[in-house]
């Protein structure tokens, strides 16, 4: 009894973990897709203002 309960265990924490590498994952893409975009744009932003400052 005492090992079925432990190989069941074993199997739902290999799963659990699976789930939160595919969570995390998505969390990161969802970041970059949000983020990144936006970063960019401000930081060409920026470069220009400080090039028109300049002259």
């Amino acid at each position: 009894m005492v090992e079925i309960l432990s190989r069941w265990v074993s199997k739902r924490s290999l799963l659990t973990s699976e789930l939160d590498k595919r969570y995390r994952q998505t969390d990161i893409n969802l970041f970059k897709a949000d983020f990144l975009p936006g970063f960019c744009a401000l930081a060409l932003l920026s470069h220009a203002l400080s090039l028109s400052v300049k002259l």
